[in-house]
Parts: structure tokens; sequence; C-alpha cells
């Protein structure tokens, strides 16, 4: 062997060593939910892949575990980013399943921000791709809990449950994530206790497989209160919603998108049981966070200004109320949450006697195809 080729052989022996010691040690800093750090090994795994040429599967496992630590962070834009590079790497290569799931991960990122189309096309796609390979069970089961939350968010409940009885995960935190869903989709339908039912079950998962102050048990507790909230019992949602507002602050920081759902979650019951001075901090706080990380043309964003019109009309504060419901209607896209912003404005304005102006309302929400709930 030349000099040339064993320096060059050396050189990447070198760099294969300097990549497995970054990538394990950001894995294992993820598992320990230790996000920075593995930001931070991540981040030097996918600049040392760039030694090797593609198709490398190393290329693109280190784009996919660091869109997964940024989603895990809430950089959920950031994390798209790092999923659509990942596709990119993988093109190539005969890794079908490391395919499919970064199309997955792709596809949730785009469901938290809004763009459901967009996911189902590549939840649909990864699923594609699988149909002639051996894939394991708990990765179709993934993709399939998935599709349903974007079938439910898109109000499609046929197909979000036939996507539900289709899962059937293996691993905990797959099945804590199943349950939930399915407990989103009962309550989407009214039924409230059994909805419970389903979280509880989620929350039992999650607290024996990962501790009762992980965040899947978290997003447990939050999902158990929302359900018990809907079905008359504010009570005990308070207390769940403080205890998963609490381990999300401490595990995920306070800036976070998923606490703050559970604020503005906390903020309805407050709003329910009377107590609006402390729910419009909540709000607003929930509001602030959910723009950070998603702008402003976002479902999550256009429901929480609609919870704060809740609040100013509660008040009495009909202009207020006015402003900030017209605010979310564009907010919300082609989701469910143009129609709940919609029947909020139609009920102001009937109740302040504008009648007229409520109807050409509905007729013009009508013709665009929102649904309402108002007559």
């Amino acid at each position: 062997m030349t000099n040339f080729l064993l320096a060059l052989a050396l050189g990447t022996t070198a760099a294969s060593g300097d990549w497995d010691r970054e990538y394990n040690a950001g894995k294992a800093a993820y598992r320990a939910n230790d996000t920075a750090v593995a930001q931070r090994r991540l981040e030097r795994a996918v600049s040392l892949a760039e030694q090797f040429a593609p198709p490398d599967a190393r290329r693109a496992r280190a784009w996919n575990d660091l869109g997964a630590v940024l989603f895990a962070r809430g950089a959920v834009n950031e994390s798209a980013e790092a999923y659509a590079r990942a596709i990119k790497e993988w093109r190539g290569s005969d890794d079908v399943s490391g395919m499919a799931a970064t199309l997955n991960n792709l596809s949730i990122a785009e469901r938290h921000r809004g763009r459901l189309d967009e996911a189902w096309r590549l939840a649909v796609r990864a699923m594609e791709i699988l149909e002639p390979v051996a894939a394991a069970p708990s990765q179709r089961a993934r993709i399939q809990q998935n599709m349903a939350e974007i079938a439910r968010l898109r109000g499609d409940l046929d197909t979000a449950e036939h996507a539900l009885q289709a899962a059937s995960p293996s691993d905990p935190r797959s099945r804590c994530h199943l349950l939930q869903t399915r407990a989103a989709v009962a309550m989407d339908k009214g039924e409230y206790g059994g909805a419970a039912r389903l979280a509880r079950e989620a929350i039992a998962v999650a607290d024996g497989a990962f501790g009762a102050a992980s965040v899947e048990a978290a997003g447990a507790r939050a999902t158990t209160a929302l359900a018990l909230f809907r079905g008359g019992d504010p009570g005990q949602a308070e207390a769940l919603l403080l205890r998963a507002a609490s381990i999300y602050e401490t595990e995920l920081g306070d800036s976070h998108p998923r606490r703050a759902t559970v604020l503005n979650n906390l903020a309805q019951v407050y709003r329910t049981t009377g107590r609006l001075a402390e729910a419009e901090p909540l709000l607003r706080r929930a509001v602030a966070i959910w723009r950070e990380h998603y702008g402003s043309a976002h479902p999550d964003v256009a429901r929480g200004v609609k919870n704060l019109g809740d609040l100013f009309a509660q008040q009495g504060k009909v202009r207020g109320a006015e402003m900030l419901y017209r605010e979310a209607l564009p907010m919300a896209g082609r989701t469910p949450v143009r129609g709940e912003v919609a029947d909020s404005l139609i009920r102001l304005l009937e109740s302040a006697h504008r009648g007229s102006e409520a109807r050409r309302l509905r007729r013009e929400l009508t013709e665009s195809g929102v649904r309402t709930e108002s007559r």
C-alpha cells in the first residue's frame, strides 16, 4: 500500500472512531434526557459524518437523531430541517426501515407545525415503502398512531379509529402514546369516561416504564386531566395539570410547547371555575411560547388566541374579544380549529345583537368549507 493510501485508510478509520464516540455519546445523553449534551454531541457526529462518502447510513442516522433531539427540545422547525436532510442522505441506501422512520419523524414534525396535509403525505409514504419488507410491528404501529393523530386533527375520526385499530405497539413509549391518542379520539366523540380510563392506563404504563416524574408521565397526566375536565371534574384536572406543568418545567424548561399546552388547559379550568384573573396570564404565556416555536400561522396559536378571546368575552370585553377572534381565524388554516374560532365569533356577534353580521359570517365560512356549530 502506498503512503498516500495508507494515510487515507488511517484517516478514515480515525474519523469512523470519532463518529462512533460522538454518536453513541449523543444517543446516551438523549436516553438520559440530557438534551443539551445530546445536541452538542450529535452536531459533532453530523460534522464528522461529512467525511464519509454518500450513500453512508451514518450520515443519515446522525441527521435523523439530531432531529429527534431538536424536536424533544421544542425546536420543531429546526428538527424538520434535520429530518429533511436525513431523508436526502437515506436516498441511495438500502435501509428501507431507516428511511421510513425518518419520513414518519418528519411527518410528526409537520403535524406539530400544523401542516396536516404534508404530514399525512409523509406518513402514507412511510407505510408504502415498508409494505414489501418485514418491518418490526412496533415501527408500523408508530406510523399508524401518527396517522391516527393527523386524521383526528383534521376532524376525520373514522380514519383515526381505523388507524388505531391497526396499531399494536409492544414498547412502552409507543403504547403510552397510542393510549393517549385513543383517549383524545374518545374525547372528540364525547366519551369522556372512556377517555379518562384510557388516559389512566397510559399513566400506569408511563410510571412503570419511565417513572412518575418523566416527560411521558407528564403527558399521560395532562391527557387524563383534559378528559376529567371535559367530563365535569375540574378539581382533579387542576391537580394533574399542575403536576404535569411542574414536570415539564423541570425536564424540558419553562418555554417548551408541551408546557404551553398544559398552561392553556389549566387556564381553561380556571376560566370555567370563575378564576379569571388566574387564567389570563397563563393564556398569554401559552400563546407567547407557541408563537416563539411555531410562528403565528399555527392552529395551536389560533386556539390560544381564541381562548383568550373567550376569556375577554366572559369578562364583558366584547371589543377585545372580537379583535382576538378575527385575529385567530386566519391563523387556524384549514383545520377544525377554524370552526371553533368561528363559533366563538358568531356567538359573540349574536349576543351583541349583531345578527345580520353573524349570519353573513356564517354564510361566508360555509361557502369556504368551514363547518360551524352555530345556527
